[in-house]
């Protein structure tokens, strides 16, 4: 957001079906973004089933955002997550493959953002906060906490 907005809603529902060398899956995803005056509020979801290997995936976003002060200052926030289901894995697969099959891991973030808008829409200049955790990192089998504070000068043309 850079300046105030009337009021939309938009809606969105998608989904597929894939079939690679390894895996068939049929996924869907559904998204809702709301806009009204100096808010916005938006959430999606992704839904995912691995028919070969019997397992569900499923993630959500929803992000909050507010205008403090048109064409000046944006704050914004969004958490987000990743579930994974165990998979059961089919006889006769490569250990290679069983090993890119480990590296999918629960994941839960959050970020919090200030936008200051320096020139017009196109030049900003942001402050990120992101809190992650990942569970089972990788393959130590520990967990993973992540905290990031990020400075960022953007000019787009």
């Amino acid at each position: 957001l850079y300046t105030q907005v009337p009021q939309s809603l938009s809606i969105y529902l998608g989904g597929r079906y894939d079939q690679r060398v390894a895996e068939r899956f049929p996924a869907l995803n559904v998204g809702v973004m709301f806009r009204q005056w100096r808010f916005l509020v938006a959430a999606e979801g992704y839904l995912k089933r691995e028919l070969e290997f019997k397992s569900t995936q499923y993630s959500f976003n929803v992000q909050l955002g507010v205008l403090v002060i048109p064409k000046w200052l944006m704050l914004a926030a969004d958490v987000g997550m990743f579930r994974a289901h165990d998979f059961e894995l089919p006889t006769g697969i490569s250990a290679e493959f069983k090993d890119e099959l480990k590296r999918l891991n629960d994941e839960f973030q959050f970020r919090a953002a200030a936008h200051l808008f320096v020139y017009r829409n196109v030049g900003v200049f942001s402050v990120l906060y992101r809190d992650r955790f990942v569970e089972n990192y990788s393959f130590s089998g520990a967990d993973r906490k992540e905290r990031e504070l990020r400075f960022a000068a953007q000019y787009r043309f």
